[in-house]
């Protein structure tokens, strides 16, 4: 009880502080926006041939941001993993959580949610974000974390932190919310997890020149 006050303690200082140095810099004037190339992002990465999946005209709205990138990638056995990069500069809104987007959606359950490690190259790795949902017959895998600058982190927080301290320091700041899911199949979640990590460690030897 006492580990989840302390926590919420946190949550209200860290709030506190993003939304002083938004009011902060809103008093700025607008720095001219970066020049972000994540729409160029290659359709081949690795083995992976990617394919452009559609998005409503409402989805922007919400995320409040019109770099987005929506993609299926499929190897060459046809394992297939979805790729969706949310990039914002003065709009922190656009990195919410997923797993509220998921539930919000309707008939879907989350069946569990952890923190786990990936690797990054050969010899590193970092922590992401591990989802389980139900969707209808089918469970869905979903590995995501988020980017502030060249922070990488699973931390929603943490990333808000860096966001606000970057605007504060340079007067801008990009952010992402990167997410790679795919279907569970046969319930082998270790299949899953393989098979987006395989694709994740292509995908962040070229990302970080596209954010």
């Amino acid at each position: 009880m006492a580990e989840r006050k302390v926590n919420f303690i946190i949550a209200v200082i860290i709030l506190a502080l993003a939304g002083c140095g938004t009011l902060f810099i809103d008093s700025l004037k607008k720095a001219p926006a970066l020049d972000v190339k994540l729409l160029e992002f290659p359709m081949q990465v690795g083995e992976w041939t990617g394919k452009e999946m559609p998005m409503d005209k409402q989805v922007y709205e919400i995320l409040g941001t019109d770099k987005v990138l929506l993609r299926q990638y499929a190897d060459k056995k046809d394992e297939r993993v979805w790729l969706a990069v949310v990039y914002g500069e003065q709009n922190r809104q656009s990195f919410h959580p997923p797993e509220y987007c998921y539930i919000g959606s309707g008939n879907v359950e989350l069946l569990d949610k952890e923190i786990t490690k990936i690797k990054i190259d050969e010899q590193k790795s970092m922590d992401v974000n591990k989802l389980i949902f139900q969707m209808g017959k089918y469970k869905q895998l979903v590995l995501y974390w988020f980017t502030a600058g060249d922070l990488m982190t699973e931390n929603y927080y943490k990333q808000q932190i860096y966001f606000v301290m970057n605007q504060l320091k340079y007067h801008k700041s990009g952010g992402t919310l990167v997410r790679v899911s795919t279907t569970i199949i046969n319930d082998d979640v270790k299949g899953a997890v393989d098979r987006c990590q395989r694709f994740i460690l292509e995908a962040l030897k070229i990302l970080p020149s596209y954010l």
